[in-house]
């Protein structure tokens, strides 16, 4: 989990942490739509980490923005959700990165990497989450620093967006908007 911020162009990457850093809830955060509790229980609203329950993006960003304001006071105007795969699209361009630990990401191994690898070389919930806050920092600040081939980069990311590997979700009315459109419009290609 990582808080982003946009100022006049500008995206610089803020406090990071776990889901252990916004969890627990004794009570659901928000109130969810009866289907959805019905299909997936009460604690998609009481566990960070159980959010992505829902194939409902906009409703899990929803849950996310409600948990990360009660407990870590902090409002966010929107939720992005950026999976391995689009990693690897994005590390076509910025090339390897040092992810410490003797470990160097490539796009060919960010995948196995962060879905399997490190928990079976890091056997403390800790470091695991200490070494995938170190790698989303690294990342993030070689294609904010321009490493690499900046164009590959930017084809990685909307080839991940275009298969749904990149979720965003505005709480701004305008900004959701545009978001459907442009949705919309690449769905029809």
């Amino acid at each position: 989990v990582a808080v982003l911020h946009a100022d006049k162009g500008r995206i610089t990457m803020g406090w990071q942490g776990s889901a252990a850093d916004v969890n627990p809830f004794s009570s659901p955060v928000v109130t969810l739509p009866k289907d959805t509790l019905q299909q997936y229980g009460p604690t998609m609203a009481t566990d960070f980490r159980d959010i992505n329950f829902t194939p409902d993006f906009p409703e899990a960003a929803q849950i996310a923005k409600a948990m990360v304001a009660q407990k870590l006071k902090i409002h966010v105007d929107g939720v992005i959700s950026v999976d391995p795969l689009a990693l690897a699209g994005l590390m076509q361009g910025t090339g390897p990165i040092n992810a410490g630990h003797g470990i160097v990401l490539t796009a060919a191994n960010v995948v196995p990497v962060l879905l399997n690898q490190t928990y079976q070389a890091i056997q403390d919930p800790v470091g695991q989450d200490d070494f995938f806050e170190n790698v989303a920092r690294k990342i993030f600040d070689a294609v904010t620093g321009g490493q690499g081939s900046q164009q590959l980069a930017i084809t990685g990311l909307a080839n991940a967006t275009n298969q749904h590997r990149v979720q965003l979700w505005s709480d701004r009315d305008d900004e959701e908007s545009r978001e459907d459109a442009a949705s919309a419009e690449q769905g029809r290609r």
